[in-house]
């Protein structure tokens, strides 16, 4: 009789926890940090003209297959295809470049050498990289980061990589940080 009360008890633990961590893959009612767009576009609508961005670039650097559970929890079937991307936001103050995308290498590893990556587009990367004003990282995920951190010329991106103060403790704690512990040594 016990072996059953224990059976019970580990099964409807096992049903909680897949409940919680697999099952339930509902969004939150609130997040915090969403911008007020209405906010924001009363803030810039006195901006005069010639100094606002001209152009928003968007490079397509590769793509791979994943499984569906990988982006959204719970979704257990069928594949997602996942672009590796970069953006460029053209000002006449200077470039702006969002996200440093993947690299070959990073790519064949995530993908088993199933995913498409355009050499071409890569290059276009890291020259932007080089010659623009400031460079940000939406997070660090590998697909966003690895053209900064494997970059061939750190030393000409370092001043202009700017990143948050949690980005820059998280690079402190990892080995492929030469870009990171410059930035931060200033």
């Amino acid at each position: 009789m016990k072996w059953l009360i224990g059976l019970v008890v580990v099964l409807a633990a096992l049903a909680g926890l897949t409940w919680y961590f697999v099952l339930d893959g509902a969004a939150p009612a609130r997040a915090e940090g969403v911008i007020d767009l209405a906010a924001y576009r009363a803030l810039v609508a006195a901006d005069a003209p010639e100094t606002l961005p001209r152009q928003v670039r968007v490079e397509f650097v590769g793509e791979s297959n994943a499984p569906s559970f990988v982006a959204e929890a719970g979704a257990f079937g069928g594949e997602r295809t996942f672009a590796y991307t970069s953006f460029q936001i053209v000002a006449p103050s200077g470039d702006i470049l969002i996200d440093g995308a993947v690299d070959r290498e990073t790519l064949d590893e995530m993908s088993q050498g199933e995913g498409s990556f355009s050499e071409e587009a890569y290059t276009r990367v890291l020259e932007a990289l080089t010659r623009a004003q400031r460079v940000l990282i939406t997070h660090e995920h590998l697909d966003h980061v690895m053209a900064i951190v494997r970059h061939p010329a750190p030393e000409a991106i370092a001043d202009r990589l700017q990143l948050t103060a949690a980005q820059l403790e998280a690079c402190r704690s990892t080995r492929s940080a030469a870009i990171c512990l410059r930035r931060s040594a200033r």
